[in-house]
Protein backbone atom coordinates (compact mmCIF):
# COMPACT_ATOMS: atom_id res chain seq x y z
CA UNK A 1 0.00 0.00 0.00
CA UNK A 2 1.18 3.77 -0.67
CA UNK A 3 3.22 5.31 1.91
CA UNK A 4 0.67 8.37 2.23
CA UNK A 5 -1.99 6.47 2.46
CA UNK A 6 -0.37 4.28 5.38
CA UNK A 7 0.60 8.00 7.10
CA UNK A 8 -3.56 8.96 6.64
CA UNK A 9 -4.59 5.65 8.21
CA UNK A 10 -2.43 5.93 11.46
CA UNK A 11 -3.42 9.63 11.27
CA UNK A 12 -7.36 9.01 11.40
CA UNK A 13 -7.22 6.24 13.96
CA UNK A 14 -4.79 8.03 16.50
CA UNK A 15 -7.66 9.13 18.51
CA UNK A 16 -9.22 5.73 18.35
CA UNK A 17 -12.15 6.49 16.23
CA UNK A 18 -12.54 7.45 12.21
CA UNK A 19 -15.09 9.73 11.35
CA UNK A 20 -16.66 10.23 7.96
CA UNK A 21 -15.11 12.40 6.86
CA UNK A 22 -11.47 10.92 7.88
CA UNK A 23 -12.77 7.46 5.80
CA UNK A 24 -13.64 10.12 3.04
CA UNK A 25 -10.11 11.69 2.71
CA UNK A 26 -8.67 8.20 2.50
CA UNK A 27 -10.75 7.41 0.03
CA UNK A 28 -10.33 10.13 -1.51
CA UNK A 29 -6.01 9.43 -1.82
CA UNK A 30 -6.67 5.61 -2.54
CA UNK A 31 -8.93 6.28 -5.86
CA UNK A 32 -6.26 8.97 -6.70
CA UNK A 33 -3.43 7.07 -5.84
CA UNK A 34 -4.89 3.98 -8.25
CA UNK A 35 -5.16 1.81 -4.51
CA UNK A 36 -8.13 -1.03 -4.43
CA UNK A 37 -10.80 1.23 -2.65
CA UNK A 38 -12.00 -2.16 -1.02
CA UNK A 39 -8.50 -3.04 0.13
CA UNK A 40 -7.90 0.35 2.00
CA UNK A 41 -11.02 0.10 3.30
CA UNK A 42 -10.67 -3.56 4.88
CA UNK A 43 -6.91 -2.16 5.78
CA UNK A 44 -8.79 0.85 7.45
CA UNK A 45 -11.26 -0.95 9.57
CA UNK A 46 -8.38 -3.67 10.64
CA UNK A 47 -5.81 -1.11 12.12
CA UNK A 48 -8.64 0.36 13.33
CA UNK A 49 -9.92 -2.85 15.10
CA UNK A 50 -5.91 -3.83 16.58
CA UNK A 51 -5.30 0.31 17.89
CA UNK A 52 -9.00 -0.21 20.09
CA UNK A 53 -7.70 -3.88 21.03
CA UNK A 54 -4.45 -2.85 22.34
CA UNK A 55 -5.95 0.49 23.61
CA UNK A 56 -8.39 -1.78 25.91
CA UNK A 57 -5.55 -4.17 27.42
CA UNK A 58 -3.71 -1.15 28.19
CA UNK A 59 -6.71 0.10 30.03
CA UNK A 60 -7.31 -3.32 31.90
CA UNK A 61 -4.10 -3.49 33.03
CA UNK A 62 -3.82 -0.03 34.37
CA UNK A 63 -3.60 0.12 37.81
CA UNK A 64 -6.31 2.99 39.23
CA UNK A 65 -4.24 6.18 40.47
CA UNK A 66 -6.13 6.68 43.95
CA UNK A 67 -8.20 9.48 43.60
CA UNK A 68 -8.35 12.77 44.99
CA UNK A 69 -11.51 14.14 44.43
CA UNK A 70 -14.23 14.56 46.73
CA UNK A 71 -17.47 15.62 44.65
CA UNK A 72 -16.71 18.29 42.51
CA UNK A 73 -13.57 19.74 44.31
CA UNK A 74 -10.49 18.00 43.98
CA UNK A 75 -7.08 18.53 46.41
CA UNK A 76 -3.95 19.60 44.30
CA UNK A 77 -1.36 17.13 45.39
CA UNK A 78 1.63 20.23 45.09
CA UNK A 79 0.16 22.32 48.12
CA UNK A 80 -3.40 20.77 49.11
CA UNK A 81 -5.79 23.71 48.11
CA UNK A 82 -9.28 22.73 47.06
CA UNK A 83 -9.62 23.13 43.38
CA UNK A 84 -12.55 22.52 41.01
CA UNK A 85 -12.83 18.95 39.42
CA UNK A 86 -12.62 20.19 35.86
CA UNK A 87 -9.73 22.81 36.52
CA UNK A 88 -6.36 22.16 34.63
CA UNK A 89 -4.31 24.32 37.09
CA UNK A 90 -4.46 25.04 40.68
CA UNK A 91 -5.11 29.02 41.57
CA UNK A 92 -2.75 28.59 44.75
CA UNK A 93 0.66 27.01 43.72
CA UNK A 94 0.11 26.87 39.65
CA UNK A 95 0.55 23.32 39.43
CA UNK A 96 -0.86 22.06 36.34
CA UNK A 97 -2.61 18.41 36.44
CA UNK A 98 -2.30 15.92 34.38
CA UNK A 99 -4.16 13.18 33.13
CA UNK A 100 -2.60 10.27 35.24
CA UNK A 101 -4.34 7.07 33.68
CA UNK A 102 -3.36 8.55 29.76
CA UNK A 103 0.59 8.38 31.69
CA UNK A 104 0.17 5.45 32.90
CA UNK A 105 -1.05 3.90 29.58
CA UNK A 106 2.27 4.97 28.24
CA UNK A 107 4.16 3.41 30.95
CA UNK A 108 2.14 0.19 30.48
CA UNK A 109 2.50 0.49 26.71
CA UNK A 110 6.12 0.79 26.68
CA UNK A 111 6.24 -1.80 30.06
CA UNK A 112 4.77 -3.97 26.75
CA UNK A 113 6.59 -2.75 24.08
CA UNK A 114 9.96 -4.21 26.40
CA UNK A 115 8.27 -7.68 26.83
CA UNK A 116 7.53 -8.27 23.03
CA UNK A 117 9.22 -10.27 20.98
CA UNK A 118 11.59 -8.87 18.48
CA UNK A 119 9.02 -9.74 15.25
CA UNK A 120 6.36 -8.22 17.22
CA UNK A 121 7.40 -4.68 18.43
CA UNK A 122 6.76 -2.87 15.38
CA UNK A 123 3.13 -3.89 15.33
CA UNK A 124 2.48 -3.06 19.20
CA UNK A 125 4.37 0.55 18.14
CA UNK A 126 1.86 0.85 15.38
CA UNK A 127 -1.04 -0.21 17.02
CA UNK A 128 -0.54 2.48 19.97
CA UNK A 129 -2.83 5.04 19.69
CA UNK A 130 -1.47 8.34 19.74
CA UNK A 131 -2.42 10.56 23.29
CA UNK A 132 -4.55 13.39 22.97
CA UNK A 133 -3.50 15.29 26.20
CA UNK A 134 -1.07 17.80 25.68
CA UNK A 135 1.51 16.73 28.28
CA UNK A 136 1.06 13.27 27.15
CA UNK A 137 1.24 13.33 23.51
CA UNK A 138 4.73 15.78 24.26
CA UNK A 139 6.05 12.91 26.28
CA UNK A 140 5.06 9.91 23.42
CA UNK A 141 6.74 11.98 21.10
CA UNK A 142 9.58 12.45 23.28
CA UNK A 143 9.62 8.66 23.37
CA UNK A 144 8.88 7.72 19.69
CA UNK A 145 12.04 10.56 18.47
CA UNK A 146 14.29 8.97 20.97
CA UNK A 147 14.10 5.47 19.59
CA UNK A 148 13.72 6.71 15.39
CA UNK A 149 17.42 7.03 14.87
CA UNK A 150 18.15 4.84 12.21
CA UNK A 151 21.28 1.80 12.23
CA UNK A 152 24.28 3.03 11.30
CA UNK A 153 26.88 0.99 9.39
CA UNK A 154 28.70 -0.15 13.29
CA UNK A 155 24.95 -0.93 14.40
CA UNK A 156 24.18 -3.07 11.56
CA UNK A 157 27.61 -5.15 11.48
CA UNK A 158 26.01 -6.63 14.73
CA UNK A 159 23.57 -8.54 12.74
CA UNK A 160 26.13 -9.65 9.99
CA UNK A 161 25.37 -13.65 9.84
CA UNK A 162 28.17 -14.00 7.33
CA UNK A 163 30.82 -11.63 6.68
CA UNK A 164 32.29 -13.16 3.53
CA UNK A 165 29.26 -13.23 1.88
CA UNK A 166 27.62 -9.99 3.51
CA UNK A 167 24.38 -11.77 4.77
CA UNK A 168 22.49 -10.20 7.70
CA UNK A 169 20.66 -12.11 10.62
CA UNK A 170 16.91 -11.85 10.23
CA UNK A 171 16.99 -9.76 13.19
CA UNK A 172 18.27 -6.96 11.43
CA UNK A 173 14.77 -6.87 9.85
CA UNK A 174 12.57 -6.62 12.83
CA UNK A 175 14.96 -4.09 14.45
CA UNK A 176 14.71 -2.01 10.75
CA UNK A 177 10.82 -2.52 11.06
CA UNK A 178 10.60 -1.38 14.59
CA UNK A 179 12.35 2.06 13.95
CA UNK A 180 10.86 2.44 10.70
CA UNK A 181 7.07 2.03 13.11
CA UNK A 182 8.71 4.86 15.60
CA UNK A 183 9.51 6.90 12.46
CA UNK A 184 6.39 6.80 11.46
CA UNK A 185 4.51 7.09 14.91
CA UNK A 186 7.28 9.98 15.40
CA UNK A 187 5.73 11.83 12.18
CA UNK A 188 1.99 11.21 12.53
CA UNK A 189 2.21 12.68 16.53
CA UNK A 190 4.11 15.51 15.20
CA UNK A 191 1.29 16.13 12.76
CA UNK A 192 -1.21 15.73 15.18
CA UNK A 193 0.37 17.93 18.14
CA UNK A 194 0.56 20.64 15.12
CA UNK A 195 -3.67 20.64 14.53
CA UNK A 196 -4.33 20.75 18.30
CA UNK A 197 -2.23 23.02 19.81
CA UNK A 198 -2.20 25.48 16.50
CA UNK A 199 -2.81 28.50 18.53
CA UNK A 200 -0.22 27.73 21.28
CA UNK A 201 2.99 29.33 19.70
CA UNK A 202 4.99 27.87 23.09
CA UNK A 203 3.97 24.46 22.38
CA UNK A 204 4.90 24.84 18.76
CA UNK A 205 8.51 25.88 19.46
CA UNK A 206 8.80 22.56 21.07
CA UNK A 207 7.18 20.82 18.67
CA UNK A 208 9.18 22.48 15.83
CA UNK A 209 12.61 21.39 18.20
CA UNK A 210 11.45 17.82 18.45
CA UNK A 211 10.43 17.93 14.35
CA UNK A 212 14.17 18.98 13.73
CA UNK A 213 15.29 16.27 16.13
CA UNK A 214 13.30 13.89 14.29
CA UNK A 215 14.66 14.54 10.70
CA UNK A 216 18.11 14.50 12.16
CA UNK A 217 17.63 11.08 13.23
CA UNK A 218 15.84 9.95 10.42
CA UNK A 219 18.46 11.15 7.94
CA UNK A 220 21.10 9.66 10.84
CA UNK A 221 21.98 6.88 8.38
CA UNK A 222 22.63 8.96 5.06
CA UNK A 223 24.60 11.51 7.09
CA UNK A 224 26.88 8.90 7.84
CA UNK A 225 27.23 7.67 4.57
CA UNK A 226 27.61 11.37 3.39
CA UNK A 227 30.75 11.60 5.93
CA UNK A 228 32.38 8.42 4.58
CA UNK A 229 32.08 9.02 1.28
CA UNK A 230 33.28 12.86 1.76
CA UNK A 231 36.64 11.01 3.55
CA UNK A 232 36.99 9.35 1.14
CA UNK A 233 37.31 11.94 -1.67
CA UNK A 234 39.75 14.00 0.77
CA UNK A 235 41.79 11.08 0.69
CA UNK A 236 41.52 10.42 -2.78
CA UNK A 237 42.67 14.19 -3.44
CA UNK A 238 45.84 13.71 -1.08
CA UNK A 239 46.82 11.08 -2.87
CA UNK A 240 46.70 12.52 -6.19
CA UNK A 241 48.73 15.88 -5.15
CA UNK A 242 50.75 13.43 -3.12
CA UNK A 243 51.74 11.49 -6.33
CA UNK A 244 51.70 14.80 -8.31
CA UNK A 245 54.83 16.24 -6.33
CA UNK A 246 56.62 12.72 -6.19
CA UNK A 247 56.44 12.95 -9.79
CA UNK A 248 57.71 16.49 -10.51
CA UNK A 249 60.48 15.69 -7.70
CA UNK A 250 61.62 13.03 -10.16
Amino acid sequence: MHPEIEKLIQLAIADGQVSEKERAVIMKKATTLGEDIDEVELILDGELALANKLQNSLNQNTIPAQSNKEGNVKKCPSCGAPVQSFSLKCDECGHEFRNTESSQSIKEFYKQLKAAKIDERSTVISNFPIPNNKEDLIEFITLSIGNSRGLDDEERNVYIKNAFTATYKPELHYRESEINAWQSKSEAAIMKAKLLFSSDEDILGKIRMYETQFFGNKNYKQKQRSKKFKYLIIFFVVYVVFMIILLLSM
